[in-house]
């Protein structure tokens, strides 16, 4: 029953993708919804967001539930990435370049902005980029390297797995478990909250329900 289930719904991203005439990126997205789900991936790096077409595709093609980080150095095309995320709570967005190391540079914004970066186009390039992968200008860009942002990262969308949570009422059946915005989740956090974490015993079934009210 599952595989037919699975087959379908394989048929039915196969039409809505032809649809709109992106029937070409089929087999990309039937990989990437295989390769999430095989390694229960639940933090998505989206390097080099441009405006945001891959992270849309992991969300509505894939499937995709978790939490995205999109990086996008280019100023000119950040409002638009930022406005995108913006509906969705679990897609956070940063206008900075990933490297090799701390600290600010030159990024060369192209002809063609999915070109642009942080190198200068090689001399040797294929005639047909040629016009489009050209710098038109150069901005100066703050970058970071990911060993040095991940603990920052971590502290800003890891928090709560390592708060103490208050038991807020409980069953034999049930324990309802809250977090509050205090002066520690402040620190990297800014955000007046409450979490509540509900674990209901159903016979042989353990349900967890997560509530996030945003009191600010």
């Amino acid at each position: 029953m599952n595989r037919y289930l699975r087959e379908l719904g394989d048929r039915a991203l196969a039409v809505r993708l032809a649809a709109v005439g992106r029937v070409h990126q089929y087999p990309e997205v039937q990989a990437l919804r295989r390769f999430l789900a095989a390694f229960a991936v639940d933090c998505l790096f989206d390097v080099g967001a441009n405006r945001g077409q891959y992270a849309t595709m992991a969300r509505r093609d894939a499937g995709y539930k978790g939490l995205i980080l999109s990086f996008e150095p280019n100023p000119d095309i950040f409002a638009p990435l930022a406005k995108r995320a913006a509906g969705d709570p679990r897609w956070h967005v940063f206008n900075m370049a990933l490297s090799d190391f701390d600290g600010a540079a030159s990024f060369n914004i192209m002809a063609a902005d999915q070109f642009s970066s942080l190198k200068k186009p090689s001399g040797v390039q294929d005639a047909i980029f040629a016009d489009r992968n050209k710098v038109t200008k150069t901005v100066e860009m703050q970058c970071r390297r990911l060993d040095t942002l991940l603990p920052e990262l971590l502290a800003q969308h890891g928090f709560a797995r390592r708060a103490d949570f208050a038991l807020e009422d409980h069953a034999s059946d049930r324990r309802l478990l809250r977090l509050e915005a205090d002066a520690t989740t402040g620190a990297v956090y800014p955000f007046d909250f409450r979490l509540d974490m509900n674990f209901t015993l159903e016979g042989a079934t353990l349900r967890m329900t997560a509530t996030i009210s945003n009191r600010g």
